[in-house]
């Protein structure tokens, strides 16, 4: 499973500090080491601008290859709150493609 953070999920860190959630910490980094984790350049530019605390904006920056420009073809995986298991394609014409992949 391939994981897609946005902002929120960045700025909610600040509650787990590095020291009191090692084990955390390891995880995350074994997720965006493996490619399992991932977002886009646009949540940088968020994080960038928005004041978040020192060890996430410097632990984002340090992982560039994290945020990539979106590509109009990659699908994206949601799992949204009625827990069905979406596919978002977004066509070259800017449609959305938005197939049900299951429930969860």
């Amino acid at each position: 499973m391939i994981y897609v953070f946005d902002t929120s999920s960045f700025v909610v860190f600040k509650n787990f500090y590095p020291s009191r959630f090692p084990t955390l910490r390891k995880n995350i980094e074994q997720l965006v080491k493996g490619k399992r984790l991932i977002s886009t350049r646009e949540v940088l530019k968020e994080l960038e601008s928005r004041e978040v605390e020192d060890f996430i904006l410097g632990w984002a920056k340090s992982r560039k290859d994290l945020f990539p420009i979106p590509r109009i073809d990659a699908p994206i995986v949601n799992l949204n709150c009625t827990g069905l298991i979406l596919e978002w394609v977004v066509t070259v014409d800017s449609h959305p493609r938005i197939r049900v992949l299951g429930h969860a």
